[in-house]
């Protein structure tokens, strides 16, 4: 290559730079390719191909120019650096964090490196390690921190600290952070999480959606948290102008289903189905039940009676875990509101440490991909010693000394087995409502973590499946070691099952357990409207005004559908002869 040529090629580099600083990464990343094409392997224009990926987040294809990087030269804080940020944007986190940590190892002024690697923790759900990264940034870098306040804010939601994730939130607006629509929305959340306040919760709603109309979480958020009783006309039509226009399908179904609540809430049961409808056909992906169905499966072989029996006496002592599990939307966070309003009672949420702990485990042990349970076969005093201390010291961040918490993962059903062996004297409370009720109030919220909500029949098999392992733990448990509370007992007769409740968890009587839409703590999306309410009717036998149109679900829930056919067919439901000889049970996972 000649000099010119080298010349020419550095400005096109040079060039390049000013163009991502602009934030004109097409045009960036034309140049830097060219240049690549001409000198293969420059370790220079990589790095620079690696950010403009990234700005662009195109996570993929960035973690591939830093890894590449990395390998050339592994002590560049600034390629490690990016290696790490990349790997946590793709979802690797358990790579990322050492990374990242190294980075700062090399170079401990790197607070670029120590922001991600906060966000990295938050990922993980090491809320409390994050939020102290985070706040060391901030107390080195105050004006120029606008984005980590706002990660502060969500840290500090998910830890049910509220006045710290509002302040955080407030400040992250008035330093106008890099996302304004989404923090406003967050704050209008977090207001009224925390006193249930709609009028200042709506203003922030409201702003969030003059920011970015094509907001529709900031949409459905303002559609829950109040009952309708008369249509607002103008915001329905703006809503309706809003679905005219492009916007990412994840926005237009949060739109349909704010439209499916407030027809609901005007009793307009035919529109509020068909807007529920088309906010899960958006919504909607292929899923396949063979995993899940298999993991039952194996999980029944393994946990007999036989093998907890064997096993019995390797578990930690502590009474401190309460596991709230079940079927979403079936009474769970009602119970944790109960719960919580004890005062020697905090509760971590849905927290995804135990499945998360034994794949860890499971990956370790076999050397290979991780396959649950099969791995614990072989349980001994060491593995359970280590679930247990990592567990706890991950529950420990939402209340140092607390005497009890919360953890209501609903997919934990899957692991009581391993509950009962690794903590043998922590509680077990299962969640048990109407089959049509729990399966329409899943069909009628936007649960991303939950593929198989977006389909009334997917709804009815995953039903059916927890069926199966609740069955299963009854069968091979003691009698007490499993409290089922039925939601329609809880919220006709509050007070009795509360007691019961709080009796099953070794606790005295506390009378704030009755005031808990008082208390200020953290919500879910979900329940955001109930929470704040004192315990309301409305949702029993909600699905009676729906029968016309749950034929589907009927059908999958086979025998659990079975007592409610003659209602069905009351409420105008169709129940075909063929779902009658559907109704035997047909155990799905085998």
């Amino acid at each position: 290559m000649s000099e010119t040529q080298s010349i020419d090629n550095l400005f096109n580099l040079s060039r390049a730079e000013k163009l991502l600083q602009a934030g004109k990464l097409e045009d960036a990343r034309m140049l830097v390719e060219r240049f690549l094409a001409k000198t293969p392997g420059d370790l220079g224009a990589l790095y620079q191909l690696g950010r403009i990926e990234l700005r662009s987040q195109r996570f993929a294809e960035a973690a591939e120019h830093f890894a590449a990087l990395a390998a050339a030269v592994p002590e560049d804080p600034n390629y490690l650096s990016g290696l790490g940020e990349t790997l946590m944007y793709t979802g690797r986190i358990e790579q990322a964090i050492p990374v990242l940590l190294k980075t700062l190892e090399l170079n401990p002024r790197d607070n670029w490196a120590k922001t991600n690697l906060g966000l990295a923790f938050m990922k993980h759900a090491d809320y409390r390690v994050a939020a102290t990264l985070l706040e060391e940034v901030l107390a080195k870098h105050p004006a120029y921190a606008n984005d980590v306040h706002a990660n502060l804010a969500s840290t500090y939601l998910a830890l049910g600290e509220l006045r710290e994730a509002i302040e955080h939130a407030r400040t992250a607006i008035r330093m106008q952070c890099s996302d304004l629509a989404y923090m406003e929305q967050t704050l209008g959340f977090l207001v009224y999480a925390n006193d249930g306040g709609i009028d200042e919760a709506s203003r922030h709603f409201r702003r969030a959606l003059k920011l970015d109309p094509t907001s529709g979480e900031a949409f459905f958020h303002f559609a829950s948290i109040k009952k309708y009783r008369e249509p607002d006309g103008e915001m329905m039509e703006w809503v309706e102008q809003q679905l005219k226009g492009d916007m990412p399908s994840a926005r237009r179904a949060y739109f349909h289903f704010g439209l499916g609540k407030i027809h609901d809430d005007l009793k307009q049961w035919e529109l509020a189905f068909q807007h529920y409808r088309r906010a899960n056909l958006v919504g909607k992906r292929a899923i396949d039940f063979t995993g899940t169905v298999i993991l039952a499966k194996r999980t029944r072989k393994l946990f007999t009676r036989r093998f907890l029996e064997r096993h019995t006496g390797l578990g930690s002592e502590t009474e401190q875990p309460i596991f709230i599990l079940g079927m979403p939307r079936s009474g769970s966070t009602l119970i944790e509101q109960i719960l919580t309003s004890h005062p020697q009672v905090v509760t971590a949420g849905e927290m995804p440490v135990l499945p998360r702990l034994s794949e860890k485990l499971c990956l370790e042990s076999a050397g290979k991909k991780p396959v649950f349970p099969d791995c614990f076969k072989n349980l001994d005093r060491t593995m359970a010693d280590a679930i247990a201390s990592q567990y706890l010291e991950a529950l420990g961040q939402y209340g140092e000394g607390a005497v009890r918490i919360v953890d209501k993962l609903p997919g934990n059903l899957f692991f009581i087995g391993l509950i009962d062996l690794i903590f043998p004297k922590a509680h077990i409370i299962h969640t048990v409502r109407n089959p049509l009720d729990t399966s329409l109030s899943c069909f009628f919220q936007p649960f991303r973590e939950a593929p198989w909500s977006y389909d009334l029949a997917w709804i009815g098999q995953y039903y059916r499946l927890n069926e199966d392992m609740i069955a299963h733990w009854r069968s091979v448990l003691p009698k007490s070691r499993i409290l089922d509370v039925q939601y329609e007992t809880l919220i006709e007769d509050t007070a009795s099952e509360a007691k019961r409740i709080i009796a099953h968890c070794g606790l005295e009587w506390d009378d704030d357990c009755l005031d808990f839409h008082r208390a200020k703590r953290a919500v879910s999306t979900a329940s955001l409207w109930q929470v704040r309410q004192p315990v309301y009717t409305s949702s029993k036998q909600r699905w009676i005004h729906y029968a016309p149109y749950i034929s589907e679900l009927v059908r999958a829930l086979g025998p659990c559908a079975r007592p409610y056919f003659n209602e069905i067919q009351a409420h105008g439901g169709k129940v075909e002869k063929s779902f009658f000889r559907l109704a035997s049970w047909n155990r799905l996972s085998g």
